[in-house]
């Protein structure tokens, strides 16, 4: 049996943000409206995280105050205007843990975070997982090595009605705004 988990990915909305101030078609310099608060080693989100052609791309420099430097060329064409966010982390290291045992790492972690996920999510496929385990995950720099704090361990039955993430998963989901 196999389970399917799906991973909320970091919050950006707090980290440095700008935007590209000419269109983007080519090479390793991003011209951006501002370049101050971010960081080399951390990474250059391209676009708006849940829609498609958002990519990642390892900030190396930044050598002025418009310019971001990255390893290597996008793999899209960004208009200007485009928003840039810098994330720290870049991969998804995760772990199983059987009812009798410890936790170890998956095959094929670390993952790359799917910024251009439309639910802001990253799906991990457990191929030999069953309801039965427990799974943790943390964020992961590969640049530095660098791992966040683990996230709540969750249960491979996923989250029960009285559980506060179940309970938000289910407002997302919901197509009716309250205003007050």
């Amino acid at each position: 049996m196999a389970q399917k988990i799906k991973v909320t990915n970091p919050q950006i909305d707090y980290e440095a943000k700008t935007n590209l101030s000419i269109d983007y078609a080519n090479g390793a310099n991003l011209s951006v409206r501002s370049s101050n608060s971010f960081t080399a080693n951390y990474f250059a989100i391209v676009g708006e995280p849940g829609q498609d052609q958002t990519e990642s791309k390892l900030i190396t420099n930044v050598s002025d105050t418009a310019v971001i430097v990255i390893t290597s060329a996008l793999n899209y064409s960004h208009p200007k205007s485009t928003p840039i966010y810098q994330s720290e982390w870049d991969k998804i290291s995760f772990e199983r843990k059987p009812s009798a045992g410890s936790y170890a790492v998956i095959s094929g972690s670390p993952f790359n975070i799917e910024w251009d996920d439309q639910d802001n999510g990253t799906l991990i496929y457990v191929s030999d997982g069953v309801t039965t385990d427990t799974y943790r995950w943390r964020f992961y720099n590969s640049n530095t090595g660098v791992y966040s704090d683990y996230a709540d361990a969750l249960a491979g039955t996923g989250l029960a009605r009285n559980q506060l993430g179940y309970i938000i998963e289910q407002v997302r989901k919901s197509p009716i705004a309250i205003s007050i």
